[in-house]
C-alpha cells in the first residue's frame, strides 16, 4: 500500500511498528536517527515519515526542518513521550499527527489512516 519511514533511536519500537505496519501490508524503511532517515528519504520514495523527537546525531525537529524544505511533500507522524510535543509550530504544516508515547496500536492504526488521507 504505503512506504512508511520509521524514524526512531529505540530498535523495539522501530521493530514493533514496522511489524505492525508489514501486517497493514505497508513496504517500512527503517532509520536510528534523522541522518539516516535523510539518507533513506534520499533512496526511497516514502509516502510517510513516523519521526520520533529525541535521537542522537539529527533530532526529530532537526529532520522536521530539513524534510520541509527538501521532502515537502512527504507527511509526518510525530511520536514522542516528552510532553512538550503537541507544541510544534504552524510552520509544521506537513506534520499531520502526533502520538505521545507509550501509544496503543490502535490510536496508531488511527493515526496512520489519517495521515495516509491527507498525504
Amino acid at each position: 500500500m504505503a512506504t512508511i519511514l520509521v524514524v526512531d533511536d529505540e530498535p523495539s519500537i522501530r521493530s514493533s511498528v514496522g511489524r505492525f505496519l508489514q501486517v497493514k501490508n505497508h513496504d517500512v524503511l527503517e532509520a536510528g536517527d534523522g541522518v539516516e532517515a535523510l539518507e533513506e528519504l534520499a533512496a526511497h520514495d516514502v509516502d510517510l515519515a513516523i519521526v520520533d523527537l529525541v535521537m542522537p546525531r539529527m533530532n526529530g525537529l532537526e529532520l522536521i526542518d530539513r524534510m520541509s524544505t527538501e521532502y515537502a511533500a512527504t507527511p509526518i507522524l510525530v511520536i514522542s513521550a516528552y510532553p512538550d510535543v503537541c507544541e510544534l509550530s504552524d510552520s509544521e504544516a506537513h506534520v499531520v499527527g502526533v502520538l505521545r508515547k507509550p501509544f496503543e496500536l490502535k490510536h496508531l492504526s488511527d493515526a496512520l489512516d489519517t495521515a495516509l488521507m491527507v498525504g
